[in-house]
């Protein structure tokens, strides 16, 4: 059979070549004029090229605002009539990409509304910010910094868990600072 491909190796990769261009001519049949018929991007999926995000805390204008499927964080903020005066966006990437569904709070003050020590005593794992989180035992900048990002980059957390599903903290870490958490519904 080696012998037989050596002799006949141009007629194979013709009939390779030509499966290729048929799969390829076949695909873009298949796909019809539409190509943007499926956009997959991070984030929640856009209907009809239109988000709905939540913006809260200090703008102007807190509610809920449909933007362009590419709309960002801080045109979010800008058709909320933008952030009020002494708020702290810090904590916020105003260049990522909005999700559709997802709540957007600018800070008073550089601290969230919900936390609130004096009430609760807990920390709300979705307001936090940098400066919170490092107060609490074992978390330093590192891990503070990570779960942050993390809210920003994978959406605001469902539970407290997620801090050990999404690989934030080791397992020590996270049994020291579980009891000092809440989420915000």
């Amino acid at each position: 059979m080696l012998a037989w491909l050596e002799r006949n190796s141009f007629l194979v990769l013709g009939a390779a070549g030509f499966l290729l261009l048929a799969g390829l001519f076949v695909r873009e049949v298949v796909r019809g004029d539409d190509p943007a018929a499926l956009i997959v991007r991070e984030g929640g999926a856009a209907r009809d090229g239109v988000v709905r995000v939540h913006v809260d805390g200090a703008v102007a204008a807190p509610g809920v605002y449909e933007l362009a499927a590419d709309a960002r964080v801080a045109d979010a903020i800008a058709v909320a009539g933008g952030q009020l005066p002494g708020s702290d966006t810090g904590d916020l990437n105003l260049a990522r990409f909005v999700r559709d569904g997802e709540r957007i709070e600018v800070d008073a003050s550089g601290r969230p509304a919900a936390f609130s020590p004096e009430v609760t005593g807990l920390l709300d794992l979705n307001t936090a910010t940098h400066a919170d989180l490092t107060k609490l035992t074992g978390i330093g900048e590192a891990y503070a910094r990570r779960i942050v990002d993390s809210r920003i980059v994978d959406g605001p957390y469902r539970s407290i868990d997620e801090l050990r599903t999404r690989n934030l903290l080791p397992a020590s870490t996270f049994d020291k600072v579980r009891n000092l958490l809440t989420i915000s519904r």
